[in-house]
């Protein structure tokens, strides 16, 4: 099943075809998969053209370099200027103090007291799943700015800017990307049953390595210190035929941790576990939990969800978004227990990471395939609360991914782009 008609199934267009008008999901344009992003589990995720330029439109909390920088109201500052630091500055346009004392934009313009985005990257075409390290941010692109299907790419750009490095290209819908201390894994999708794999490369580049092939829409990838764990959307020819499978860093035997899944579609690990959602729409969809060493039942942590599209985990909660009825980013004990729902009413909402504080989201806006620049990058405390805008005016924001100062996505408005904003 090629991409369009996987998202056409699952009311979704992907991760994974825009120009191919997939029954109600995001706007694709061509190739065959695509998905969410996933930057090591537990540091960060789960995966611009245009307007994607576009202002964040809310200063929020948590400034990049931390705390009060010394008190705005502690001494009288004329003109409106605050007091920061010994020093009056203008919140509405202080880089370093951007909205709120210490709010540093790291290197970007703030602009009525909101930092602006950032484009690290253009011109790629669909770019889909993306991860960070401490020099450079690593992306997926399922189909070549300009290219044709069967051409995707895996790239990385240095987390300032600069000229984008391709890694690996000719890839078959590559979607999802995880990344250690040595190699960039991610799965390709492939143009229909059987033709999936899921690969690596060296940082650097190099010659790409194949660990799993003959996979059917393999999706969502997660990796620690001893394996590369995805899903793979359908191993049979009737419904509920998803798997959930592993093999070594290096490759070798494939083990294949749960069967009889409906449409999985992301996965993250822990220590102990693996998580993931199983794609259903209208009420149906779960988020699920099964062990890493052996093939054992799987635990359902959520059911009745609308749409699951991306998972990560910290050491307590799963965290989710759901992209029907409701629109919803959720969390839920790792064990299972009462559900929380941390925002509600959103457009879209796809990618999703975590730090120690907060929980990131696309939103990827307007889901009919026709309006740009209504996408926008979000956050919530990990308890919930208010929801703050980190970037508005996005086109079509998709798989995201964060530092310690700065949040990273895929926008795939045209002509494609790798974007950045300071938290």
């Amino acid at each position: 099943m090629a991409f369009g008609r996987q998202r056409s199934r699952l009311l979704v267009v992907a991760t994974l075809a825009a120009s191919a008008g997939c029954n109600g999901g995001p706007h694709q344009r061509g190739g065959s998969v695509g998905g969410d992003a996933g930057a090591p589990d537990g540091a960060s995720s789960s995966s611009s053209g245009g307007s994607s330029g576009g202002s964040g439109s809310d200063s929020g909390g948590g400034g990049s370099s931390g705390g009060d920088g010394g008190n705005a109201d502690a001494a009288p500052c004329d003109g409106g200027l605050a007091w920061c630091n010994a020093t009056c500055v203008d919140l509405t346009q202080d880089g370093h103090n951007c909205g709120a004392c210490g709010h540093d934009c790291v290197g970007s313009t703030c602009s009525a007291g909101a930092c602006e985005p950032v484009i690290l990257a253009s011109g790629q075409g669909d770019p889909v799943g993306i991860a960070v390290d401490s020099t450079s941010v690593y992306w997926t692109a399922f189909v070549v700015d300009g290219g044709t299907a069967g051409s995707g790419v895996v790239m990385k750009v240095a987390l300032d800017g600069g000229t984008p490095i391709t890694l690996a290209s000719g890839q078959p819908g590559p979607s999802t990307i995880a990344i250690d201390s040595t190699s960039v894994y991610w799965a390709n999708g492939g143009s229909g049953a059987g033709t999936g794999t899921v690969m690596k490369v060296a940082l650097d580049g190099g010659s790409p390595v194949t660990l799993a092939s003959g996979q059917s829409y393999a999706w969502g990838i997660a990796i620690d210190s001893t394996s590369v764990y995805w899903v793979s959307e359908e191993s049979g020819t009737g419904p509920d035929t998803g798997t959930l499978l592993k093999v070594a860093l290096d490759g070798g035997s494939l083990t294949t941790l749960a069967a009889g899944q409906a449409s999985p579609w992301d996965v993250a690990v822990d220590s102990t576990s693996a998580y993931w959602v199983n794609n259903v729409g209208m009420g149906g969809g779960t988020v699920m939990k099964a062990p890493l060493l052996s093939a054992g039942a799987a635990t359902t942590l959520a059911s009745g969800q609308s749409n699951p599209q991306n998972i990560v985990v910290d050491s307590t909660s799963a965290y989710w978004t759901n992209a029907q009825s409701g629109n919803t980013v959720m969390k839920v004990a790792l064990d299972g227990g009462s559900l929380v729902t941390l925002a509600s009413g959103q457009s879209y909402p796809w990618g999703i990471a975590i730090d120690s504080t907060s929980v990131y989201w696309t939103d990827y806006g307007a889901n009919d395939g026709t309006v740009d620049g209504t996408g926008t990058v979000m956050k919530v405390a990990l308890d919930g609360g208010s929801p703050v805008t980190l970037a508005s005016a996005q086109s079509y924001p998709w798989a995201i991914a964060v530092d310690s100062t700065s949040v990273y996505w895929t926008d795939q408005g045209i002509p494609g782009a790798v974007m950045k904003v300071a938290k």
